[in-house]
């Protein structure tokens, strides 16, 4: 016999259904499928969290950790008949936590924008949502973003500009308890626009720059009477770095407008 059973409680409640015919102290015998067989209840004894109401098993203090397959396994000396085991597969679900967000402090006007979500402890997954100034971001024909509910991740595909400044946060949700949300963070996007009194020339410098996180490009263009260096900084992430999702513009903030 083998049947399901689900908590989202503190605690779980395995059933175990047999009949004897003479014996009335029948072995009963709790084991966890693991690796190894591990004994949950056998001769009257316990194990850590488990308790028996005949040959019902209650764990309390569940965590996802007791997720598994559990065998019940009764024997009758004084019986006929051969009981077996019954299997019972235990699923336990756990409300929303608070999930991790990543949200750049600060970008530059015309760069991609890309904000991360994730909560790695509710079960079922969490699916996620964005809100920016604390109203809900939605995605439609005409939003010049995309956002994946199941990854969490909010992403623009247009440039960035200073309208997209403000405070984000997310919220992870799933059907077994309240949803959580991160504290909202503020992303500053930056027009960095320098002006160098400087002769009349024309000037294209390209000039390419290796971090262990990221790429930077930078494309200055002189000319003109009145030169002005403008400079425009578009960033991609390097695909091998796993802090590749955050840009530190601490050095060129005091000299952007």
């Amino acid at each position: 016999d083998h049947h399901t059973a689900t908590t989202m409680l503190h605690y779980a409640v395995l059933s175990c259904d047999f009949r004897t015919e003479k014996d009335q102290n029948p072995r009963i015998e709790w084991k966890k499928k693991e690796k190894a067989v591990t004994f949950v209840y056998f001769n009257h004894k316990f194990t850590s969290r488990a308790k028996m109401e005949g040959a019902t098993l209650t764990i309390h203090s569940v965590t996802q950790k007791d997720s598994g397959e559990y065998r019940c396994e009764v024997t009758a000396g004084d019986d006929h008949v051969s009981f077996g085991e019954a299997t019972v597969t235990l699923d336990v679900h756990v409300p929303p936590h608070i999930p991790s967000c990543e949200v750049p402090h600060s970008v530059f006007v015309g760069s991609d924008l890309e904000l991360l979500c994730k909560d790695k402890q509710s079960v079922p997954p969490a699916t996620y949502s964005w809100y920016k100034d604390n109203r809900a971001l939605k995605v439609s024909s005409n939003t010049p973003y995309s956002m994946d509910t199941r990854r969490g991740t909010l992403q623009k595909f247009t440039s960035v500009s200073k309208v997209d400044s403000g405070m984000y946060r997310c919220e992870s949700s799933n059907s077994v308890g309240a949803p959580k949300s991160c504290v909202a963070q503020q992303l500053k996007v930056i027009d960095c626009k320098l002006s160098f009194p400087t002769r009349a020339l024309t000037l294209l410098c390209f000039t390419c720059v290796l971090t262990r996180d990221f790429f930077f490009f930078f494309f200055f263009f002189v000319g003109g009477t009145d030169p002005q260096v403008t400079m425009s900084l578009n960033m991609w992430r390097n695909p091998k770095s796993p802090k590749g999702r955050a840009i530190n513009t601490s050095l060129l903030q005091s000299h952007c407008k």
